[in-house]
């Protein structure tokens, strides 16, 4: 069981309540941080009064070798955009473990926020598994369900899954020992990166119902200048409320603009989304 004694080490690119929680944790003491996004000055030298290393990624090999130089036990990664070669999850006796923002096998790869408001899903979860050569495929060790409310905006729902991943890691690092690794169901696939398909293809206004369109704006406001042209990627906006069932505009209209003297709204196909500060 890790205990104060036992040294671990995080990769990560957040610097929020993990982080935070993971330098104080009881079980474990962070000898080290691997950055893999921007540095945080302040956080940097917070580490350091903590007699914490820190490293800015730009190789696996120079990674590898400050990790040597820590002789951690047990490797955390969280949040870091990148696969992780056998040589250096291996490099750990506790071996290496990833924290993933899904209940895995459900939604591996990047970006599962963006499919559980797409598919307007009910819950979604957080999993801590082992680290393997396939991206969100190792043993599960622990997970815990996030239920989700119609229209929680995606900065609730992740600051929900911080608070559940701390009280996990407590969990799991006092436990470490009594922890029974399960396989994954092996025929579930990666899903799909947004980034690489044509949101046209994926949202059709003319089509989709207006509390599934509200609930996906809801989590990700900046997909609006991809759905109506008349707002620009530069506009400052918030998704306001939805108005179900108030619209009976021409097909030719939905995608568009309605214009009031106090509020501008999204015309959907059975309803209205506000815009609001547009």
């Amino acid at each position: 069981m890790p205990t104060p004694h036992h040294q671990i080490v995080i990769a990560t690119s957040s610097s929020g309540a993990v982080l935070q929680h993971l330098c104080h944790e009881q079980f474990a003491k962070v000898s080290g941080v691997a950055w893999f996004g921007p540095i945080d000055d302040a956080l940097i030298d917070h580490l350091q009064q903590q007699a914490i290393s820190s490293h800015r990624f730009s190789s696996f090999a120079s990674l590898h070798a400050w990790f040597r130089t820590l002789q951690a036990d047990l490797l955390i990664v969280y949040k870091v955009p990148r696969l992780l070669p056998p040589f250096i999850y291996q490099s750990f006796p506790l071996g290496a473990i990833n924290i993933h923002p899904s209940l895995l096998p459900l939604h591996r790869g990047s970006n599962p926020w963006f499919w559980v408001y797409y598919n307007m899903e009910m819950y979604t979860g957080v999993t801590i598994h082992r680290i393997d050569p396939i991206a969100d495929h190792g043993d599960l060790l622990l997970q815990r369900r996030i239920p989700i409310e119609i229209g929680t905006p995606l900065n609730q729902l992740r600051a929900m899954a911080e608070e559940r991943i701390v009280e996990m890691l407590t969990d799991l690092l006092s436990n470490w020992t009594s922890i029974n690794p399960t396989p994954q169901e092996t025929f579930a696939t990666p899903s799909a990166d947004p980034h690489k398909i044509d949101l046209h293809q994926l949202i059709d206004l003319k089509r989709m119902e207006v509390i599934r369109v509200w609930h996906l704006l809801r989590g990700f406001p900046q997909l609006l200048p991809a759905l109506c042209q008349e707002v620009k990627p530069t506009d400052e906006y918030s998704i306001g409320n939805l108005h179900h069932n108030c619209t009976s505009q021409a097909n030719s209209a939905i995608g568009t603009l309605l214009h009031t003297p106090h509020r501008h709204y999204l015309i959907c196909l059975d309803g209205l989304i506000e815009i609001v500060s547009l």
